[in-house]
């Protein structure tokens, strides 16, 4: 089912692994340029929602209950976000909770890439390497967008047989409120999640 709905301009967060558009680096907790080749995406629980951001304060997700249907934006401030847990060849699983314009953008292209394809349909999951780095001119500042691209596709690994596990909170959004039927989320606070 394609992804609707989802065009996206602003802000950046990425819980786990995040790519730096000003350092052109991937990054997480505790690990510093991170080498993107060879992972697997699991565009089996792929999420896209919304997220909201505070200073001080930890992130705040809502997502939506289908790739289809991106409900409506729950007050002001919220900006549209995808979830995506990545396996790397070292076994580690990752996720990517983004706002971030650019990576939502490609993240949406490969999926759009690779539900195309009969490895989807049969339950498979891509291969993702990174190939290059493009720069572009934002407000007279350089920005870095990674350059993914499938490089095959394998069988669904153990590690993303079940859904992410979510943290529900019963705390009200700081502006607006939720809609649909969304669920929502809260990151646990971890001091140690490079901003």
């Amino acid at each position: 089912m394609p992804i609707k709905g989802f065009t996206r301009r602003g802000a950046d967060f990425a819980s786990w692994i995040k790519w730096s558009h000003l350092d052109a680096t991937w990054s997480g907790l505790g690990n510093d340029d991170i080498a993107f080749r060879g992972i697997i995406a699991d565009f089996k629980f792929i999420r896209i929602g919304w997220g909201f951001f505070a200073p001080g304060e930890r992130p705040q997700w809502i997502w939506s209950a289908t790739l289809d249907t991106l409900g409506p934006q729950p007050g002001k401030g919220w900006r549209k976000a995808i979830g995506l847990r990545w396996l790397f060849p070292d076994g580690l699983v990752r996720e990517t909770k983004t706002t971030s314009a650019g990576l939502c953008d490609i993240i949406i292209k490969l999926y759009g890439e690779f539900e195309l394809t009969p490895d989807f349909t049969a339950g498979r999951m891509p291969i993702i390497d990174q190939i290059d780095i493009v720069d572009a001119e934002i407000n007279g500042s350089t920005i870095y967008d990674p350059v993914l691209k499938i490089a095959g596709s394998r069988p669904c690994p153990a590690e993303f047989a079940e859904p992410p596990t979510p943290e529900p909170t019963t705390s009200a959004p700081k502006t607006g409120t939720s809609g649909g039927s969304a669920l929502r989320l809260v990151d646990p606070l971890d001091d140690t999640i490079p901003f």
